[in-house]
């Protein structure tokens, strides 16, 4: 099964409620209707994050499992041409990055209410393969000791073709929380300041790129 993680901003004249409800709907629609999908997730920043007028880096996140054998051919569809043009009404086009994934489990736990995201860069001096072998056998099980951290995937971004412009980030770590307020303690913790230091070996400026609270909804389970 191959995953691809999108995530984009909406068009600059588009205010953020008309824009969730109608990605979660129209949109949402448009997605389940694509040949071969097997589940899709929509990922929306909480509420908390537009506070006092800020804007988030991203509006959305997306994650789409689909069957190898249904990737060809697949942007020749009608149904994907009616999604294309569904997406081109919602987003600002310069924002997107669009990742295929590999999807690695560290903590395979429940799936609770409060998703945290975070999009990361590699250090220019490190491989791809350097990047990953740190961040899944160095930095994930540091993030496993952390008992406030319910569910815990990283996302490794596989490298493109040669003549391909490189991918937008390495990585996409996701972490769940039961709460809000676990999710404000874990930073305090002796694990959350080991992964901190550990981030500056193998992470662009030491800290993910991107950080976005989330809530998910499975759309296409």
């Amino acid at each position: 099964m191959k995953k691809f993680i999108t995530a984009f901003k909406r068009r600059p004249d588009m205010p953020v409620e008309v824009f969730r409800d109608r990605w979660a709907t129209v949109h949402a629609e448009k997605v389940s209707r694509l040949p071969g999908i097997q589940r899709y997730v929509q990922n929306m920043p909480l509420e908390s994050v537009y506070s006092r007028g800020r804007e988030p880096q991203f509006d959305a996140v997306a994650e789409f499992w689909f069957e190898d054998d249904h990737l060809d051919g697949l942007t020749a569809t009608p149904g994907y041409a009616a999604m294309e043009a569904d997406a081109l009404a919602l987003a600002d086009p310069p924002s997107m990055a669009c990742l295929r994934i590999d999807e690695i489990p560290l903590i395979d736990g429940p799936r609770t209410p409060l998703k945290l995201i975070m999009f990361v860069r590699r250090r220019a001096d490190l491989s791809v393969s350097r990047f990953q072998d740190h961040w899944r056998d160095v930095h994930g099980p540091i993030a496993v000791r952390n008992s406030y951290i319910r569910r815990y995937v990283q996302a490794h971004v596989r490298e493109r073709a040669a003549g391909e412009p490189p991918a937008e980030f390495d990585g996409v770590g996701m972490v769940w929380f039961d709460t809000p307020a676990d999710m404000r303690a874990s930073g305090t913790t002796p694990e959350a300041a080991e992964a901190s230091e550990d981030g500056a070996r193998f992470a662009e400026g030491g800290v993910p790129s991107v950080v976005l609270p989330t809530s998910e909804t499975v759309v296409v389970a």
